[in-house]
């Protein structure tokens, strides 16, 4: 609990000492000179936090574990914040804790610190990873973290089972890929005509393509890919909110929605039926992957009625040879 108090304003650390379950706390976007991130308790998206990590090393259970120290021991696996949930621990294996000063660069781009608690502490990994935990805390809850955006992608899935991409096959599991703009549209067998999506939506058989329309759907070569905005090597914050009751995913990157999913509606229905048993974050490409600030809990309310992407009650095309307008009276003024 200390740790998480270092890392988060005073708006943060009060809602953390009333459990974060009463009003929203105030979004907040740090800034650093390698990109940007959301500390633990900052986030305008969760109004109840139910899990959360800001891998801070020198504190709690990490107080004698060095940087980049791997394996991480058992002891310091625990998650750092759990309110009155059960307790959840990091699988072994998944990365080490280093910080900005001790920083293992590799072979891929590191733009420098997040602004939002890299220089105290963060997951590295030597090539890809995903981590997770069990859920199953909330039927509309927000996953999000902070990452160094890779080359091929960065990704949050909830599913049936934590650690994995397309978690629970594709009855169970929803993924979602972010990639920066330059990977997207790039070349690649599975996506001959597109490249590479710049978002794209995994069920553990397929990607499936989210394009910059109305409901995400679209026709290859045709419609505009949806992209993050990010670049390489920077820091971001990714998440996504899942509502199980109203079968919609909403897509968001430094705090900013970039699309509400009509789960019913986008890719013929294939994600509606996703678990929230257990949730994972994680990345892949380069030899790097970097992340920090996990944090999971019940979606902010107001998300609804304050964002665009609700799902319309009564809506008219006024499209003239269809549905009752077969008299094709284009232009026609005569009653007024």
């Amino acid at each position: 609990m200390s740790a998480i108090k270092n890392r988060v304003g005073v708006v943060g650390v009060m809602g953390l000492a009333l459990g974060l379950c009463a009003a929203p706390s105030l979004g907040v976007v740090s800034l650093g000179a390698g990109g940007q991130g959301v500390t633990v308790g900052n986030s305008s998206l969760i109004s109840g936090l139910d899990y959360a990590d800001s891998f801070t090393l020198g504190v709690g259970t990490r107080v004698a574990l060095a940087p980049g120290q791997f394996p991480v021991p058992a002891g310091s696996l625990p998650v750092e914040f759990i309110g009155d949930n059960p307790a959840r621990t990091w699988s072994p294996n998944r990365w080490s804790i280093s910080n900005d000063a001790n920083v293992n660069v590799g072979g891929s781009i590191y733009s420098g610190t997040s602004g939002a608690g890299s220089a105290t502490g963060m997951t590295q990994t030597g090539g890809a990873t995903d981590y997770g935990i069990e859920y199953a805390r909330s039927a509309n809850y927000v996953v999000q973290f902070d990452a160094v955006q890779a080359v091929d992608r960065i990704n949050i899935t909830t599913g049936s089972t934590r650690d994995a991409i397309g978690a629970g096959g594709p009855t169970r599991a929803l993924s979602v890929f972010f990639r920066s703009n330059t990977t997207a549209g790039s070349g690649h067998p599975a996506f001959p005509i597109t490249g590479l999506p710049g978002i794209g939506l995994y069920n553990g058989a397929a990607e499936f393509i989210v394009y910059d329309t109305f409901d995400g759907n679209g026709t290859p070569g045709v419609d505009p890919l949806l992209l993050t905005g990010t670049a390489n090597g920077t820091w971001n914050n990714y998440a996504v909110q899942f509502d199980q009751a109203r079968k919609e995913a909403s897509l968001y990157v430094n705090e900013v929605l970039l699309k509400k999913l009509d789960l019913e509606v986008f890719a013929g229905g294939a994600f509606k039926t996703f678990s929230a048993e257990a949730v994972t974050v994680g990345g892949s490409g380069g030899d790097r992957v970097w992340t920090d600030n996990f944090q999971v809990g019940a979606a902010n309310a107001g998300l609804h009625e304050t964002l665009p992407g609700i799902k319309p009650q009564y809506l008219d095309t006024f499209t003239l040879g269809q549905n009752g307008r077969f008299d094709n009276l284009f232009n026609d003024n005569s009653g007024g």
